[in-house]
C-alpha cells in the first residue's frame, strides 16, 4: 500500500476517534452539542435528570391521614417494624377550635404516643394545622390576627412539650366559596391595592413563623400544597388557581424571611397521581425552579428548603379504600421520590385507607376527635400488605432484608 495513503487513513481514523469521544461533533459548519445527561434546567420541558450521590441519605416517609392518636400509640410497633413510615401528621389535636386548656390536657397523652412511637423508629411526628379551618380568616383584621398568633403560640408550645418534631401547615382554601383566603380580590380587601394586600400577607407569614421560631426554635416545618406552583401553572387545574392562590407566594416569602433554622419543606399535591417516572422527575424539578424564582432575592430556599413529593395511592373515596392507580405506578413513584427528595416524602392517606379497625367503638370518648369510625372498619385494598412492604423496601431496606415484614 502506498505510504502516503496509509498515513492519510491513520489521520482520518484518529480524527473520528477524537470526535466520538468529545462532547460535540462537527456537522459541516455547525457545531452540535452532545448531551451528557444534563438538560437545560431553566426549561420546564427539559429539566435535569436525577443523578444523586450513592451516599445520599434516604428521605423519611410521612403519612398524612386522620389516624387517632391512641390508635397510633397502640399500633406503633406495627408501623415501625412492618412499614417504612417514620412519622405521621396528626390532625385535629391543636387546631384553631381547640382551647389552650384542652391543648394542655391532651399534651401528656400525645407525649405518651410520641414516646411509644420513638421506640420503633417513628421519630418524625408533626402536628397538622389547617389555615382554612379558620373560616373567617381576614388578613387585615389586626384583632383577629393577634388571636391567631396567640393560638399558634400555645399550639407550638404544647407540640414541643408533647415531643412532636414540628408543624405541618395545610394552606388549601377549602372554604374558598365563602372566603378565598389567597385571593386579593376577596371582598374583604375591597379598596386595597394588590401590592398592599401582598405586603400584608407577607407580613402575616413572617409573623406566624416568628412565633414558631420563638416558641420552638428547633422546630421543623412542612407546608402544603405548592400554592405558588398552582398560581404559576393554572392550566393544569380545572379551577382558576391563578386567582385562588395569587397571595400564597407572598405568604411563603414571609415565612422564609423569618429564618427558621431548619428551613421549610414544601409538600407537593400535583404529584399525587403522576406515576410516569420521567414526568414525576420533571414535575419535581419544575416545582423547585418555581420556588427558587419566587425566593430569588434571598438564598433561603436554595440553602434551607426542599420539596417533599406527595403520593396518594390508596383511597378512591372515604368509603372505598382501594387503589387509585396501579401498584406498579406506586413503585415508580417511590423509586423517583427516594432518589430526588432530600428530607421527606409524604403520602396522603385518604381518610383511613392505610388501616382497618376491628372495633368501631374502641376509640370513642378518648379525649380526641375520632374521625368517621364507620369508615375506619372497612376493608383495605386487597394488596395492602404489598403496599406496606414497598414502603419498607424503599425507605428501610435493611429492615426488609432482615425479615421484619411478613409477606
Amino acid at each position: 500500500m502506498n505510504k502516503k495513503i496509509l498515513i492519510l487513513i491513520i489521520i482520518i481514523f484518529t480524527s473520528l476517534f477524537i470526535s466520538c469521544n468529545s462532547s460535540s461533533v462537527n456537522l459541516g459548519n455547525n457545531r452540535v452539542k452532545i448531551s451528557s445527561g444534563q438538560n437545560n434546567p431553566s426549561s420546564p420541558e427539559r429539566l435535569p435528570l436525577a443523578t444523586p450521590s450513592k451516599s445520599k441519605q434516604k428521605p423519611k416517609l410521612l403519612l398524612y391521614s386522620f389516624i387517632h392518636p391512641d390508635y397510633l400509640k397502640d399500633t406503633a410497633e406495627f408501623w415501625g417494624t412492618k412499614t417504612g413510615f417514620s412519622g405521621f401528621m396528626i390532625s385535629y389535636v391543636y387546631d384553631w377550635h381547640i382551647s389552650p386548656e384542652k391543648m394542655e390536657t391532651r399534651t401528656p397523652k400525645l407525649k405518651a404516643m410520641n414516646d411509644e412511637c420513638r421506640k420503633y423508629g417513628i421519630d418524625k411526628n408533626f402536628v397538622k394545622i389547617s389555615m382554612a379551618h379558620f373560616r373567617d380568616l381576614d388578613w387585615a383584621n389586626e384583632k383577629q390576627w393577634k388571636e391567631i398568633l396567640d393560638h399558634m403560640r400555645f399550639a407550638v408550645k404544647y407540640a414541643r412539650e408533647a415531643g412532636f418534631v414540628g408543624i405541618a401547615l395545610d394552606t388549601e382554601p377549602y372554604y374558598r366559596k365563602d372566603n378565598s383566603i389567597w385571593d386579593w380580590k376577596n371582598e374583604r380587601y375591597e379598596g386595597m391595592k394588590k401590592s398592599d394586600v401582598n405586603d400584608l400577607v407577607y407580613k402575616r407569614g413572617k409573623e406566624l413563623m416568628s412565633v414558631i421560631k420563638e416558641e420552638f426554635p428547633e422546630s421543623e416545618f412542612i407546608i402544603f400544597p405548592e400554592g405558588h406552583y398552582y398560581y404559576s401553572y393554572p392550566a393544569e387545574s380545572t379551577s382558576d388557581t391563578k386567582r385562588i392562590y395569587n397571595l400564597w407566594g407572598s405568604f411563603f416569602r414571609g415565612l422564609c424571611d423569618a429564618g427558621l433554622e431548619s428551613g421549610i419543606v414544601l409538600g407537593t399535591e400535583r404529584t399525587y397521581h403522576v406515576t410516569n417516572k420521567g414526568l414525576l422527575e420533571k414535575r419535581y424539578y419544575l416545582v423547585n425552579k418555581v420556588m427558587s424564582d419566587l425566593c430569588k432575592e434571598s438564598d433561603y430556599w436554595n440553602a434551607k428548603c426542599s420539596v417533599a413529593i406527595g403520593l396518594a395511592p390508596l383511597g378512591k373515596k372515604f368509603k372505598d379504600k382501594s387503589a387509585r392507580y396501579s401498584y406498579k405506578g406506586f413503585e415508580n413513584q417511590l423509586e423517583v421520590s427516594v432518589k430526588l427528595c432530600k428530607r421527606y416524602v409524604w403520602i396522603y392517606g385518604h381518610g383511613a385507607a392505610w388501616w382497618k379497625l376491628d372495633d368501631e367503638n374502641k376509640y370513642r370518648k378518648r379525649g380526641f376527635a375520632y374521625w368517621r369510625p364507620y369508615y375506619q372498619i372497612l376493608d383495605c385494598d386487597p394488596l395492602i400488605n404489598k403496599y406496606y412492604k414497598a414502603t419498607l423496601d424503599f425507605f428501610r431496606p435493611d429492615d426488609a432484608v432482615n425479615g421484619n415484614i411478613e409477606n
